[in-house]
């Protein structure tokens, strides 16, 4: 894999441990989103937000928000990839919307980076 990969890889859960004020300063102040609830968006977008704000590409950034996605695909499309998840992240499936369906599975084959996200 590249560096970018490799360092999204590294990073892709950032947005379990930014600190929660920093947070809601960057998305609400910075971004403008005044009513924003900052509980409501997931540790994924909250990761590459932040990635962004303090100068990751944006190719990182896009790695790093596509991880759930890309858990989500593997989980449908890969029986040993499901077995091989902690139990903690087999609960934060179901919260995340659970394996893709064949045709969300499709749709994400499409994206120009689908192998780039599922490396």
């Amino acid at each position: 894999a590249d560096n970018e990969t490799v360092l999204a890889a590294l990073l892709h859960d950032v947005g379990q441990f930014c600190p929660a004020k920093e947070l809601r300063r960057m998305l609400v102040e910075d971004i403008g989103g005044g009513d924003l609830d900052v509980g409501a968006a997931g540790h994924e977008k909250l990761g590459a937000e932040y990635l962004r704000k303090v100068g990751f590409s944006d190719n990182v950034c896009d790695l790093v928000e596509s991880h759930v996605v890309a858990k989500r695909y593997l989980t449908a499309t890969d029986p040993e990839y499901y077995t091989g998840l902690s139990q903690a992240s087999k609960l934060s499936l179901k919260f995340q919307g659970g394996p893709f369906t064949s045709d969300e599975a499709e749709a994400f084959e499409r994206d120009p980076l689908f192998k780039q996200k599922c490396s």
